[in-house]
């Protein structure tokens, strides 16, 4: 047989975790390429482009629904570069500061900010030994760590972390985003190597020339493959660094107030591959062994790009956020596909039944649909017959950019406790969808 013979005849790979990767590279080509119109007259690359449309499309929405009277707050950027979520988040807040200890990309920023005609940005350059002073002198209303914590040190990460933390007034976030996750099994920040990020800087050392990304290569090798030069290109994140800073775990999940399974963010950020089993990981921590401490770990550890939004006040008792799996064996749709990882194929005819979370509490479930068609009609109901959702993946593709298309992520109104399971179904001859996931975000009883 012909390979394009082979090709044509192959089941669509949906759930292939290189295909999934691949996606998402697609997904950030498309944003720099719809950028370009906004931004063009200021000549930048395309990675500024990128992220400045990343900024406006996914961070702003998120900022906005996560933080109240965020019109009314003063921010600052630590680590704004050249200026692109700058002059992309800026408009939210009443004024923002960006600070970096470069003075030639401040440049850069400072004449963004005049050709864009940001009115209300603040400029500084700042080295590291003064973040803190500038921190305690303008007092913040947000600080914002985007892409930073991995180019700093471990000594670096816990002190900037600490006295962003200690800065903050009572009723101050801190917000800290696009983070690599240590945990999981393949560096795709910096190297691409497998397990790269769980190597030693002495095994890294002498292992990173493998990699194919000869940019990080030559780069690492230029600048005499320091331990230095290793973590500014970049080394992994992972929850021991926050426990450290914030003295535990506890706290952090008792600040948390919006975190990387919000639509927002599960529509930018593709699921990968492994991240199911960085969740399973985290639930096994959770339980109580003499093998080793028993910890729990907030979920935002379960996915690569660690985000999240912690407020100074505490929120007690804090969120959780559980899995939502459908009910075994319950429809002719999940006994077909009970075995693949990543999803539960759906057609016409069919119901999946949503078990109701172990926590008790009211929940807001994030549901992951992934259309096989354009017929993807689909309704969502409680027990008792509620309808909390009744729309088509092509509705949902009508507002989210094109290259988006393929899979989409959205919130139900809240359920009670007794309105569980939830039902899924399709709607209408020849509908066929997947659900990939849902997540419950837990508000319990106080």
């Amino acid at each position: 047989m012909k390979a394009a013979d082979r090709s044509s005849r192959m089941k669509p790979t949906w759930f292939s975790h290189r295909d999934r990767d691949a996606h998402y590279d697609e997904i950030l080509a498309g944003l720099a390429e719809s950028a370009r119109a906004v931004v063009g007259k200021a000549k930048m690359p395309p990675d500024f482009l990128r992220r400045y449309e990343v900024a406006t499309g996914y961070t702003a929405p998120y900022l906005k629904a996560s933080i109240p009277n965020i019109a009314n707050m003063k921010a600052v950027e630590v680590g704004c570069g050249a200026g692109a979520k700058l002059v992309a988040l800026s408009h939210l807040f009443k004024e923002y500061w960006g600070a970096d200890i470069s003075a030639l990309t401040l440049a850069k920023a400072d004449k963004l900010v005049e050709q864009m005609g940001v009115r209300n940005a603040t400029l500084a350059h700042v080295e590291a030994k003064n973040m803190r002073a500038l921190l305690e002198r303008e007092r913040f209303d947000v600080i914002i760590l985007f892409a930073v914590l991995e180019h700093l040190t471990i000594n670096e990460k816990i002190t900037l972390l600490r006295e962003c933390w200690d800065a903050l007034p009572d009723n101050g976030y801190l917000y800290f985003a696009e983070a690599p996750n240590r945990a999981a099994p393949v560096d795709l920040h910096s190297s691409r190597l497998a397990q790269f990020n769980h190597l030693p800087l002495d095994l890294a050392r002498l292992y990173y020339a493998k990699s194919k990304t000869r940019r990080f290569v030559d780069k690492v090798r230029s600048e005499g493959e320091t331990d230095l030069s290793f973590y500014r290109h970049g080394v992994h994140v992972g929850f021991h660094e926050f426990e450290l800073a914030l003295g535990s775990l506890e706290l952090l999940s008792a600040h948390l107030v919006a975190h990387n399974f919000h639509p927002h963010l599960m529509n930018l950020y593709p699921v990968r591959w492994f991240e199911e089993q960085l969740w399973r990981n985290l639930d096994v921590f959770a339980k109580p062994t003499v093998a080793m401490r028993q910890i729990e770990v907030p979920k935002l550890f379960a996915r690569y790009w660690i985000e999240g939004i912690l407020c100074k006040q505490a929120r007690l008792p804090p969120l959780r956020l559980e899995k939502v799996r459908p009910i075994a064996a319950d429809t002719r749709a999940y006994c077909e596909v009970a075995t693949r990882r990543t999803g539960f194929q759906l057609q016409y005819g069919d119901v999946l039944h949503l078990a109701k979370p172990n926590l008790p509490g009211q929940a807001s479930v994030t549901v992951g649909l992934h259309r096989a068609d354009s017929k993807g009609a689909f309704e969502i109901s409680t027990a008792d017959g509620t309808l909390l959702l009744e729309s088509s993946l092509a509705e949902l593709a009508s507002i989210k950019p094109p290259h988006r298309k393929w899979q989409h992520w959205f919130s139900l109104p809240p359920v009670a406790e007794e309105q569980w399971p939830l039902r899924v179904r399709p709607k209408g001859f020849g509908s066929k969808f997947y659900l990939l996931d849902a997540v419950a975000e837990i508000h319990p009883h106080g």
